[in-house]
C-alpha cells in the first residue's frame, strides 16, 4: 500500500497483484482440451487416414478409409469433435483437486447422425485421466444431455426427452439428470 500526494490530494494504492491470477498454490491445472486432445490422437494413431480440424468452438478429428469398401465392424470412421465452450470442471472424486468434464461427438462416416459423449477426467498426478463416459444422445436417441455444472462431485445434465409424436430433431420433455463417479465407476445420482 503506498500513499501519493499530487496537487494536494491523496491518493491510496493498492497492490493487488496480476489480474486473472488465483491464490491456488502449486502447478498450474491441467487443460481438460489438451488432455482429451492427446487421448484421441493416441487412438488415432492406427488409422491411414486422419486429417485434424481446428475452430474457435472445435477441435476435430475425420478418420475416413481410404476406399469405400470398409468395415464398420472393425474400425470407426468419421468425426470425432471435440466441443471447447462445453467443458465442466469440479472436484468429482473429493480429493480437493479440479476434475473434469468434456463434451464430444462422433458423426459416424456416410450416416446422418450424430452421437454425443461426455469424457469424465480425474486428476491424477498433476495430469487428467480418463475415467470414462456418458452418453449423451443422438438423433432420435434421447435423452439428449447437456452438461451444466459440477457441485460438490456431482455432474449436472439437462436432458431432453422424446415424448410420443415428437420428430426427431425436438425432443419435447425436460428432465435433469445427475451422476457422480464412485468406486471410480459413474453412477447415477439421487441429489
Amino acid at each position: 500500500m503506498k500513499l501519493i500526494f499530487l496537487s494536494g490530494f491523496a491518493f491510496l494504492l493498492y497492490s493487488c497483484g496480476s489480474a486473472g491470477t488465483s491464490d491456488r498454490q502449486g502447478p498450474p491445472a491441467p487443460d481438460p482440451i489438451e488432455e482429451v486432445k492427446e487421448i484421441f490422437t493416441g487412438r488415432m494413431s492406427g488409422y491411414d487416414s486422419v486429417s485434424v480440424a481446428e475452430t474457435d468452438s472445435t477441435y476435430a478429428y475425420f478418420v475416413l478409409p481410404k476406399t469405400e469398401e470398409f468395415s464398420t465392424e472393425k474400425e470407426l470412421f468419421g468425426e470425432f469433435s471435440i466441443n471447447k465452450k462445453t467443458v465442466q470442471t469440479g472436484d468429482l472424486n473429493g480429493d480437493g483437486l479440479d476434475d473434469a468434464v468434456v463434451q464430444y461427438s462422433f458423426t459416424p462416416h456416410l450416416e446422418n447422425n450424430t452421437l454425443i459423449y461426455f469424457k469424465i477426467l480425474l486428476q491424477n498426478g498433476g495430469k487428467l485421466e480418463e475415467s470414462g463416459e456418458i452418453y449423451g444422445g443422438g438423433r432420435c436417441e434421447g435423452p439428449i444431455l447437456e452438461i451444466r455444472e459440477i457441485k460438490k462431485g456431482v455432474m449436472y445434465f439437462a436432458g431432453s426427452e422424446y415424448a410420443a409424436g415428437d420428430p426427431c430433431c425436438c425432443p419435447s420433455v425436460k428432465k435433469e439428470y445427475r451422476f457422480r463417479v464412485e468406486n471410480g465407476r459413474i453412477v447415477t445420482s439421487a441429489e
